[in-house]
């Protein structure tokens, strides 16, 4: 009885380490089939695109980098300023690639590309279009300047407007007080401004840069880097965009952060809300370097180098490669991989292999970038092992856009903030903003939008904009450092703007305006002409100007402003658009420079008018002068020199032979007679009728 009993015992063990080895085996095929064959990074929940856009098919060709855990992607599409993603179709395993239809010159159009897997998705986003025209008018922008820097700068900030105006804005600016600690009275006195000029101009106001030590406004009731004594009012400049929004100031009652700034009670002035009331529809951007005494430079000389590399960037005299860092010191730390926001947009920006990974400090002080991200624990003025406020007052810091996510530094309005610090650096950073906590969204700037305009399309993102991005959406604290109006790309303009003042046959004044080439590889020029800097420039040619002259007959005000620039077709890693350069300027007052010119130059005669094989060209001298007669095509191009030498005072008589095809050939159409002396240049018009 006991063998049986023992025997039975053995068997029964026997048949346990079967199954226990079964099980062992089950499992591991499940580990093996079921679950990653990798670790996950950050960059797995991104997904990386690339786009061709065939304009004689009118079709685009979607790529993207390839993901072995991948099970389907599916794609959709929108137009720019669309509210809703139109599905377009979906793509299994190892496809990376998608064929979308019907897409047409001179649109905008945004792709959204949803990878699925079984245990994790990711997201990318692009830009694109063919041939997309450019915008000449960007609307209104208020410029708000602490006026107790004005007179400081003054030279500065009358080239900023300028710059500004020359690239496609009504400038209208306020000296306001300044305002150093905490001031609801001030913040509602800015908010007051904003709201006139908006409501006076509705349509048209899109963007304000508050420069100086504008009044900061603080809300909410959280802590967006998630701790708990930093809980509380937060920097909150984006309620100054918001018009229509309720704000309160009677619920929160909370005064547990470390920080008095963070404490919010109710009646102080600091709202309650955390997340935005409304839909935000002003781009806001601050310039502001108050309490950043770990540079040497005062605030003042900080604020006038800010404003020497924004006019040089503009002016296309820093050079940015496109490329890109991401420093991750967090990883998969958490499920929001916060690293992904900058592959989702540096991907949709430039390949792949113009991303580099870590040495942040280290590469910006050595070689140029145009964007850069660093991630990791942080403080007000620092990310851990990535970043600190102190470096960027003491070493070059080559990018033009740094984005950050860490602990603290999200709150802006402190001392020493690394988000005012890089903006506050040399020679080239122009924007910073806190970037994970939400995710941000600036793929539409591979289209030429500006950073403001993704700046207002990430504070309004309610999760339109897919990620795995989990917290901070919608938040008060969405916010950029530095000019809302700054594009990715700039043309080289026009040089040395001249002019020379005359009559033509009917003794109406007209200007002959002349200028140097860009050096950009451009197809042309652009002419405006306005009577008054605070209205619309109106545009003069039909198309793009060849050559570097124009004459302008149509004049009736006393004085003129004259805005020439560059046009070049660009093309970005996703697509290509029509791109104007900064607009240079001249003023002519017409009733003051051309008076002398009328006395001196009598007549241009030129008979029969129209003609179809010669006409007479007259004229009369007061006096003997070297002078040259030449005939232009009507875009100034020159045809023909026909005299060129000295004549005395006097009446003078010249023929011109139209079927003289030796140096020339002249088909039906306007043409420009010029008459230039050593002090005066006259025009005249002939028609020739072939």
């Amino acid at each position: 009885m006991s063998f049986i009993m023992l025997e039975f015992q053995k068997n029964e063990f026997i048949m346990q380490n079967i199954i226990f080895k079964y099980i062992l085996l089950l499992n591991f095929l499940f580990i093996f089939f079921n679950l990653p064959v990798k670790a996950l990074v950050p960059k797995d929940f991104s997904v990386l695109p690339g786009i061709i856009v065939l304009s004689d098919s009118k079709s685009a060709v979607l790529s993207w980098n390839y993901d072995s855990l991948a099970n389907t992607y599916q794609i959709y599409r929108k137009k720019l300023d669309d509210t809703v993603w139109n599905f377009r179709g979906s793509v299994f395993e190892k496809s990376n690639f998608f064929i979308d239809t019907d897409v047409q010159d001179g649109i905008i159009y945004e792709y959204k590309i949803i990878k699925i897997s079984k245990d994790y998705k990711g997201y990318g986003y692009i830009c694109t279009g063919t041939k997309v025209p450019s915008k000449e008018y960007q609307g209104r922008l208020l410029l708000l300047i602490d006026k107790t820097i004005a007179k400081h700068l003054e030279t500065e900030l009358e080239r900023y407007k300028m710059d500004l105006i020359g690239d496609g804005w009504i400038v209208k600016d306020y000296l306001v007080p300044r305002s150093e600690e905490f001031d609801p009275i001030s913040v509602q006195n800015i908010k007051n401004i904003i709201e006139y000029e908006y409501h006076s101009y509705p349509a048209d106001l899109k963007a304000v840069i508050l420069f100086g030590r504008i009044a900061v406004p603080y809300s909410g009731n959280y802590a967006f880097d998630g701790h708990f004594n930093h809980n509380g009012a937060w920097p909150a400049d984006v309620y100054y965009g918001v018009i229509n929004g309720q704000w309160t100031d009677i619920f929160v009652n909370n005064v547990n952060a470390d920080s008095s700034f963070n404490h919010n009670t109710p009646f102080d002035g600091k709202f309650d809300q955390t997340n935005i009331p409304d839909k935000v529809r002003l781009q806001i951007g601050r310039i502001d370097f108050y309490n950043l005494p770990v540079f040497k430079e005062s605030e003042i000389e900080l604020l006038r180098n800010y404003l020497d590399k924004n006019h040089n960037f503009r002016h296309k005299k820093i050079h940015a490669p496109m490329r890109a860092i991401i420093d991750d010191g967090f990883g998969m730390y958490s499920p929001e991989a916060f690293a992904s926001n900058a592959w989702i947009n540096f991907s949709s920006l430039m390949p792949e292999d113009s991303i580099y990974e870590g040495g942040f400090m280290q590469r910006l002080k050595n070689e140029p970038y145009f964007w850069a991200y660093g991630c990791n624990s942080g403080a007000f003025d620092n990310i851990l092992s990535i970043a600190y406020a102190d470096q960027f007052a003491s070493q070059n810091a080559n990018a033009v856009f740094t984005l950050y996510l860490g602990s603290w530094l999200g709150d802006w309005n402190t001392k020493n903030n690394l988000l005012r610090a890089s903006i506050a650096s040399s020679p080239s950073i122009l924007g910073s903003f806190f970037s994970g906590r939400p995710f941000w969204h600036f793929h539409q700037m591979s289209m030429n939008q500006s950073i403001g305009y993704c700046t207002v399309i990430s504070q309004n993102n309610r999760n339109f904009y897919e990620s795995s991005g989990t917290n901070g959406y919608n938040g008060i604290h969405i916010a950029l450092m530095g000019d809302p109006t700054i594009r990715m790309f700039y043309v080289s303009p026009p040089g040395n703007l001249r002019l020379a003042l005359s009559t033509d046959s009917g003794k109406k004044i007209i200007n002959q305006i002349s200028w140097d080439e860009s050096g950009d590889d451009i197809i042309g020029y652009n002419i405006y002409r306005t009577s008054d800097l605070n209205s619309k420039f109106k545009k003069l040619n039909e198309t793009p100007l060849k050559s570097t002259f124009f004459i302008d007959t149509a004049i009736s005000s006393n004085k003129y402003i004259y805005m020439i620039k560059s046009l070049k077709l660009e093309n970005s890693f996703t697509g290509s658009f029509y791109n104007e350069s900064q607009g240079m300027f001249l003023t002519v007052d017409k009733i003051n420079d051309v008076s002398e010119v009328i006395l001196k130059i009598k007549e241009l005669k030129i008979t029969p008018n129209p003609s179809s094989e010669f006409c007479d060209i007259e004229f009369e001298l007061n006096k003997p002068e070297l002078t040259e007669l030449t005939i232009m095509d009507i875009n100034g191009r020159h045809i023909k020199t026909f005299f060129s030498g000295y004549l005395n005072s006097g009446k003078h008589k010249f023929k011109l032979d139209f079927d003289d095809n030796i140096n020339a050939v002249f088909n039906s159409g306007f043409y420009i007679i010029k008459l230039k002396t050593s002090h005066e240049i006259i025009f005249g018009k002939v028609c020739i009728i072939r």
